[in-house]
């Protein structure tokens, strides 16, 4: 175990690539820090335009970084060269959550959670399923309870599990919009789900 000032700021979204060998951080308008996890030095920063950085996810080819920021734009960021590795993707809210398929070929966005309270007419209800290879987005879903701000696909990439500002998550398919599943998570609001490798068992 180690740890590391590698951010003026608090660090607000961390992302390992698909092998475990390099660790993403982002704190805010700083530039991304890719960590090596191996002999557990910096490697390089990323320089990533538009306002703060809010989540990150390397798919699972590993040669580029998937960011999501607060002015609602996708960016897709070669790792070796800093460059551009895609066109970015406009998704018309502030993103809080990307998450990748196990294969690489899908990717879903979900905007923030608000109380419901605070909600206000036009606001995003809806997560957005993206296809990889040509950006296009594939659909987008709502779910019963709340905002869906966060997301996680099943190791099978058929299934993701979704949740909001309610302690209801929600497993739904890729391919169609309703529930497969709803799992109440005991009145707690979850603020993370993830599903563990071999698809047993799902964590928030």
């Amino acid at each position: 175990m180690c740890s590391s000032d590698l951010h003026n700021s608090r660090v607000n979204c961390l992302a390992f690539s698909s092998d475990g060998t390099f660790l993403a951080s982002s704190s805010g308008g700083e530039p991304v820090v890719i960590w090596n996890t191996v002999d557990q030095s910096k490697d390089r920063s990323l320089e990533i335009p538009g306002k703060s950085v809010t989540c990150l996810v390397f798919p699972a080819d590993g040669n580029h970084l998937i960011s999501g920021s607060s002015d609602g734009i996708v960016r897709f960021t070669n790792t070796e060269t800093d460059k551009e590795a895609f066109p970015d993707v406009e998704t018309g809210f502030a993103v809080a959550s990307i998450s990748s398929s196990p294969d690489g070929r899908t990717f879903v966005v979900c905007p923030p959670d608000v109380k419901l309270e605070e909600l206000k007419p036009g606001y995003p209800f809806e997560y957005a399923i993206y296809n990889m290879g040509d950006l296009t987005k594939r659909s987008t879903r709502k779910i019963a309870y709340g905002v869906p701000s966060i997301a996680a696909f099943h190791p099978n990439g058929k299934l993701i599990a979704v949740s909001g500002n309610s302690s209801m998550i929600h497993v739904q398919s890729v391919q169609e919009s309703d529930d497969k599943r709803q799992i109440d998570s005991i009145g707690e609001i979850p603020i993370t789900v993830e599903v563990v490798p071999d698809g047993s068992v799902l964590v928030s």
